[in-house]
């Protein structure tokens, strides 16, 4: 049986998270709350609000009979977000201060320590880019990731920087953004035009054939097989010198090892012969 996935829920004490915290439970997760006390100054009365809030997020855990967390993130939230709040008002303009806590403090701050201290959703799978190099300890020779499954947590990694799992020849985009606002005439007009594309900054620019869908999304076929496309990253397409539009990446094509697996079985099949066993090297979950 698998192990039901570890979910950090950061707790206000408030109900909002306090409701996600319990929903999170009912679908079988493992839950831990965790209250980030980001001010300590005293109200007009002399009371901290801040730990009256915290006692709160306490007895949801107590509750809900999850694992309670305190983080201060008092000085870093001084410096980064009361301070520039202070600064904005200073030249006449009108901070929003929860935007700048959102970036300096939710999704720096705490979600490292999420990820770094509470071991969260399985070996932090999301965290992994295709085509790195993988962390596993005790090997030779270094192994790249090739896929990962989100659903349960698996990273699939392959031993060589140039291990056919790497490398696809297909994708598709979501809706182009063109910088005409249209189309090419001649993608339009043939619904395939030839044109270059890629995918990461100052990478080579890669040949390829643009097939248009009638949603305004793309499909993406190179002249050759290219190593690490990821899902979430932008196409972004040139004519000549023209940059002309860009799409994120939402499909990825069969790699090439999965393609050499396939004509190995439908060789086998074919002749009725051998053990139907690729020559490439495997493939290896790990978490």
């Amino acid at each position: 049986m698998q192990a039901a996935r570890h979910v950090v829920c950061a707790l206000s004490g408030g109900v909002d998270s306090a409701v996600a915290a319990l929903l999170l439970r009912r679908r079988g997760y493992q839950v831990t709350g965790v209250f980030m006390k980001n001010w300590d100054l005293l109200d007009e009365s002399g009371v901290c609000t801040a730990d009256k809030d915290c006692e709160d997020a306490y007895r949801v855990c107590q509750i809900l009979d999850i694992p309670f967390r305190q983080v201060s993130y008092v000085k870093e939230y001084w410096n980064d977000v009361f301070s520039d709040f202070l600064n904005e008002y200073e030249k006449g303009r009108t901070p929003n201060p929860d935007i700048v806590c959102n970036k300096h403090i939710k999704f720096s701050c705490f979600f490292n320590y999420a990820v770094n201290n509470l071991e969260t959703i399985s070996i932090g799978w999301f965290l992994y880019t295709l085509g790195q190099r993988a962390k596993i300890g005790g090997l030779r020779e270094p192994w790249y990731v090739v896929e990962k499954d989100g659903t349960k947590g698996d990273v699939l990694v392959a031993p060589r920087t140039d291990h056919p799992a790497l490398y696809r020849d297909l994708l598709r985009t979501g809706r182009v953004h063109w910088i005409a606002e249209e189309p090419p005439a001649a993608l339009v007009r043939d619904k395939m035009m030839e044109c270059h594309f890629r995918f990461r900054h100052q990478m080579a620019l890669v040949p390829c054939v643009l097939t248009l869908n009638q949603d305004g999304t793309v499909w993406v076929t190179a002249v050759k097989a290219v190593r690490g496309l990821t899902l979430g990253q932008f196409a972004v397409f040139y004519k000549g010198d023209e940059c002309l539009g860009s799409g994120k990446i939402l499909r990825l094509g069969p790699s090439a090892y999965t393609l050499q697996k396939g004509r190995s079985r439908a060789g086998v099949a074919t002749e009725g012969s051998g053990d139907g066993h690729s020559d490439s090297p495997g493939l290896g979950p790990t978490r």
